[in-house]
């Protein structure tokens, strides 16, 4: 009897064909039911000054093209939104019932098409259900309209990979995860307000080690869901029964109920892709291909990109440090004798092009040089040092190179650049006429904010991932970014060739490393006092994310010793206050007024 019971868990399931594509709808359905339920039931959640105000959200789009920007706007009016969501309900309805194939195929188009629709206009409020629902809605609808054996075949297969590798992403994600490694994540999700349990948090808090084995279960079940496809069905009940069992925890534990029948719909995909009915492999093995073929593709472009990332740009000037690193940097000259000299330090994980619209919107007579810190772009670190101190002192080797009948010198910096020029102005031979602080750092800032804390364990994570992932040619993956596409045109290709090259995340990760150990020390005392004059600019987002930062800036202004300007630039975030045109040009007007001033 044990062993009959035992062979029937590692038995194939048997599902057909139909069955699979009717039990793949009737659960998206019941997601979509829900989901457009929760939504007409909370219109203010959608309203003016909400999270879901579309004049707030829209704002993300203005880079896509007018027609498209007007089918989102139209979508996204609070009447049309109600009516495609009161759509999704009756085809939801449609899908639940027994319904023919034709008209399911109606159904599963609107539900696609909707969600596409409708996506944008609940980016903040949207997750991972609603883009499942996209998926199978998709790939049901094709397998409707084309009935026949591959083509249904190939729907179901595409869904069956998509669960695959939505679990083993998830998984070795979290393995770079260093609270998943040591167990604290599960306590630590329970104990946030918006997916926590009390007693759940209290439970785990008291019992380490089964907050450790949990973790590691998780790990394990989805960092090792596509093996599924193995043994000939034998390990699909126990996935299957696993993948349930992980969901039901969550939507009891998190609240997130529509991940059960989300994630559940994709389930039956496995079931028919593992058992021994006859059926097409053929999107299995273009899957397989096309992954092999990837992967040697990426690896060459990759090799191709740092080799263009290695060589820089033409009319560059090197510099050999007394550390022994080797710098790179660009220099935009003056005719007029004795023009101010402006020095841009990048930020952690950034690049010189960063900068574009910042130097095109200063003065012509100003001299402005970007360089790369050591470990970036062309510019080698050979000391193996990533500080702020190490990168100061590099570049205060790169102001004291230069010639000594140049006009006065600025040192300016973004994010963590910031607290490079601060370092150089503190000890540089040369005299310094002023430092600049771009939406700066700040070394006391884990200590001190709770939001720079919050965001400190993911930017560990991502620094942990991205590198060893490029490193294997994968960078491709990485989409183009927003700041990307905001630059000036001409920035645009180098700028993403070093933001998809591992040498730039490697040396992020190595200064992240080297600076959280800084900016987690309780400060006991204030910045040490500058005599030089400065300029603080803050993000008007920056400050809205985190009202900490104010007094951040307020401090680093403080510590030159009542001779800094703060100047706050509207609507800029962290980012863009380099990066868009608007945003960069009102920088350079306060940077203009403050070299003029302090020169004087």
């Amino acid at each position: 009897m044990t062993h009959a019971r035992l062979k029937g868990v590692f038995a194939p399931i048997d599902i057909d064909r139909e069955g699979t594509l009717r039990s793949i709808e009737r659960l998206t359905a019941a997601t979509t039911a829900v989901s457009s339920a929760e939504y007409l039931a909370r219109p203010r959640e959608f309203g003016r000054g909400s999270l879901g105000d579309w004049t707030i959200i829209g704002q993300r789009f203005s880079h896509l093209p007018k027609w498209q920007q007007r089918i989102l706007e139209a979508a996204s009016r609070p009447g049309v939104s109600r009516a495609l969501h009161a759509g999704r309900l009756l085809a939801a309805a449609v899908l639940l019932a027994p319904t023919p194939s034709k008209l399911r195929a109606f159904a599963d188009g609107y539900l696609a098409l909707s969600a596409a629709a409708l996506y944008p206009r609940s980016t903040y409020g949207s997750d991972g259900s609603d883009q499942v629902g996209f998926q199978t809605s998709s790939a049901t609808f094709v397998a409707r309209v084309i009935p026949t054996q591959q083509v249904q075949d190939g729907a179901i297969w595409y869904v069956a990979l998509q669960s695959a590798l939505a679990y083993a992403v998830s998984g070795w994600v979290k393995v770079f995860g260093r609270s998943w490694r040591t167990g604290t994540a599960v306590p630590g999700v329970m104990r946030t307000h918006a997916y926590g349990n009390k007693r759940l948090w209290e439970f785990f808090k008291d019992r380490p080690r089964v907050a450790l084995m949990s973790a590691h279960a998780m790990l394990a079940f989805e960092g090792l869901f596509p093996l599924v496809f193995l043994a000939k069905g034998r390990l699909t009940k126990p996935f299957l029964l696993a993948a349930a069992g992980f969901h039901t925890a969550i939507a009891g534990s998190m609240g997130l109920g529509r991940f059960l029948t989300a994630f559940g719909s994709m389930l039956p995909a496995i079931a028919y892709a593992t058992n021994d009915r006859p059926k097409s492999k053929l999107v299995p093995a273009m899957a397989l291909t096309t992954i092999a073929a990837a992967l040697v593709g990426g690896a060459a472009g990759g090799l191709m990109r740092s080799s263009r990332v290695r060589r820089g740009h033409h009319g560059d000037h090197r510099i050999t440090c007394s550390s022994g690193n080797s710098l790179r940097y660009q220099r935009r000259r003056s005719s007029r004798r004795g023009a101010p000299v402006l020095v841009l330090e990048h930020g952690m994980a950034s690049t010189p092009e960063h900068f574009a619209w910042i130097i095109e919107h200063l003065p012509a007579d100003t001299e402005v040089i970007t360089y790369w810190r050591a470990g970036y772009g062309p510019s080698e670190n050979i000391s193996g040092g990533y500080g702020i101190d190490d990168s100061g002192e590099d570049l205060a080797d790169l102001v004291e190179s230069l010639p000594a009948d140049v006009g006065p010198i600025f040192l300016g910096g973004h994010s963590l650049g910031g607290l490079v020029a601060r370092h150089a102005a503190q000890v540089t031979d040369r005299p310094i006429a002023g430092v600049i602080y771009l939406d700066s750092s700040h070394p006391g800032q884990l200590s001190l904010s709770d939001g720079q804390r919050r965001g400190a364990d993911g930017l560990s994570t991502a620094f942990t991932a991205v590198p060893s992932s490029l490193r294997v040619g994968l960078g491709w993956l990485l989409p183009r970014p927003a700041w990307v596409r905001s630059l000036p045109e001409h920035a645009q290709g180098r700028a993403l060739d070093q933001y998809r090259d591992f040498r730039l995340w490697l040396a992020g990760s190595r200064e992240w490393a080297t600076a959280r150990r800084r900016f987690s020390r309780k400060r006991g005392s204030a910045l040490a006092a500058m005599t030089v004059p400065a300029l603080v600019v803050t993000a008007e987002l920056t400050l809205r994310g985190d009202p900490a930062q104010d007094r951040l800036h307020a401090d680093l202004a403080g510590s030159h010793r009542d001779q800094a300007t703060r100047v706050v630039i509207r609507g800029a975030d962290h980012d863009s206050i380099l990066t868009r045109r608007e945003h960069a040009e009102a920088a350079s007007e306060a940077i203009v007024t403050f070299m003029s001033e302090a020169a004087a």
